[in-house]
């Protein structure tokens, strides 16, 4: 597995790398920055670190099929099929409910749940609440350049809005009252 430099940051090098390659049009690969490591005016051991982290990243992803998939032959299905729906679902939600049910990770009985809405074969799936942390952090790891092109993408917007509005304004479509 790659290791990062000492001092450097997995996600703050990622999220860097995602911004730009989202700038420059690519994707969020590997491959999308060794090819654009000649276009990009960072230094030399900036995108190193940069194609380390992408690196790394990846070797967690595969660790983490790696293990569900022992996990799956160890005999406990029911585990590998609730990460694997929270892994391969990028709208996921973990909604936390207050009832008794059965969790599908240990098989306990427990009274504070949470509803894992879009698990596997579009069911819900009752989780015991204390792996909410566990189910996020799983989540993250496979869904993490969704969620930086999401926020680039609103950053953008975010941007773009005051001069929208002031445009909107200057040709009289400002707010309008609603009709009562």
């Amino acid at each position: 597995m790659p290791a990062l430099a000492p001092g450097a940051c997995l996600t703050e090098a990622y999220v860097a790398h995602l911004l730009a390659a989202f700038a420059a049009g690519h994707t969020a690969t590997a491959d999308g920055l060794r090819r654009s490591l000649d276009r990009v005016s960072a230094p030399a051991a900036e995108s190193r670190a940069l194609l380390e982290a992408l690196q790394l990243l990846g070797a967690l992803r595969s660790e983490t099929a790696r293990v569900l998939d022992e996990c799956e032959r160890a005999g406990c299905a029911a585990v590998a099929r609730v990460c694997r729906g929270v892994v391969d679902n990028p709208l996921c939600a973990f909604t936390p409910v207050q009832r008794w049910g059965v969790c599908a990770l240990t098989g306990r009985t427990v009274n504070r749940m949470l509803l894992v809405a879009g698990a596997p074969d579009d069911e819900d799936t009752l989780v015991d609440d204390k792996f909410l942390l566990f189910l996020l952090g799983l989540w993250s790891l496979a869904h993490l350049e969704l969620v930086e092109t999401a926020r680039a993408e609103l950053s953008d917007d975010a941007a773009l809005a005051p001069a929208a509005a002031a445009a909107a304004g200057e040709q009289g479509g400002g707010p309008r009252a609603l009709p009562r």
